[in-house]
């Protein structure tokens, strides 16, 4: 919604700007050519023979301006006109999309939520057999799965929209540290790694924010590795800058993708053909939340294999 503000503020200003030149330069060549007539009067008067305009051509240069004038104005109107009618389609569209994605994943979310609470009573007030016990594992991971889906779709709208953070002091190493234990549950595949100068680094930050930031970067890294799994996390401090490298042994993104990725709902390839799950919208809540903060973010591949999301946090 900001953006779309930006624009028409910018849209109102540029066609502003024509509409005042349009009438300033029509203004300026009538004076002229009235300036014109009265030095041809001057010279009639004076009896000097000389012919720089007659009466004739004052006259249709004056017509001729007007009417040129005029209609320039009444095409730049109308021009002016056709966009913003075409603005405002966009922008009752957009809306529309953003307010059925809402409700939908609002709907979703409490049938989600029941699901995974009856699998949960099920697996504690039954004993579950070993194939049993598979069926509720496949479930749960599923319903997860699906819940995680619906919470990214509902902070992507959130972050389109007027979206406040509460910033705090948080150590970005306790925290970073705390998600790769999560993580290393979640995936036992999946090898993590940290390399740091394990100095305390005291950012400021919002705390759900900054989670979403490396759990995406995390989930990211894991969803598009192939066999090797692997992801390395660097933390180092240079003078009042912490540096977050995070390295994956993934598939990597193409260097003219790498703006492309922070867009909403963007995936390379063809949605026929690939086989990795995702709704694009991963790098795009990364991309947003650090630009909100007003924090370095870049995506590097100058390596054979993977690829490197670097952020740089101002320490406090």
């Amino acid at each position: 919604m900001r953006q779309s503000l930006t624009i028409k503020l910018i849209s109102l200003a540029v066609s502003s700007y024509m509409l005042l030149a349009l009438g300033w330069w029509t203004l300026l060549l009538l004076n002229k050519n009235e300036k014109l007539k009265d030095v041809q009067n001057y010279l009639d008067t004076n009896n000097i023979d000389y012919s720089l305009i007659t009466d004739e051509k004052f006259a249709s240069q004056k017509t001729m301006i007007l009417g040129e004038g005029f209609s320039f104005g009444i095409a730049l109107v109308l021009g002016i006109y056709m966009l913003y009618r075409v603005y405002k389609k966009e922008l009752i569209v957009e809306q529309s999309k953003a307010n059925f994605q809402m409700s939908i994943t609002h709907e979703l979310k409490t049938p989600v939520t029941a699901i995974k609470l009856t699998l949960d009573t099920l697996k504690r007030k039954l004993n579950l057999q070993d194939s049993l016990l598979d069926i509720y594992n496949q479930g749960n991971s599923s319903a997860v799965r699906l819940d995680n889906l619906i919470n990214k779709l509902l902070l992507a709208n959130r972050l389109d929209s007027a979206n406040t953070y509460s910033k705090e002091p948080l150590d970005i190493l306790s925290i970073l540290k705390n998600r790769m234990t999560l993580f290393h549950k979640l995936y036992p595949d999946f090898t993590i790694k940290m390399e740091s100068d394990n100095l305390m680094s005291l950012v400021l930050f919002d705390r759900e924010g900054f989670i979403s930031v490396v759990d995406n970067i995390i989930e990211n890294a894991y969803k598009y590795s192939d066999k090797e799994k692997k992801l390395t996390i660097q933390s180092y401090r240079s003078n009042k800058i912490l540096k977050l490298n995070f390295k994956d042994e993934g598939i990597g993104i193409p260097v003219d993708k790498s703006k492309k990725v922070t867009e909403k709902f963007y995936r390379i390839g063809d949605e026929m053909t690939r086989t990795s799950k995702g709704t694009g919208l991963g790098l795009y809540i990364v991309n947003k939340i650090l630009k909100d903060h007003k924090t370095s973010f870049a995506i590097k591949q100058h390596r054979e294999k993977g690829v490197d999301f670097e952020i740089q946090l101002n320490i406090i």
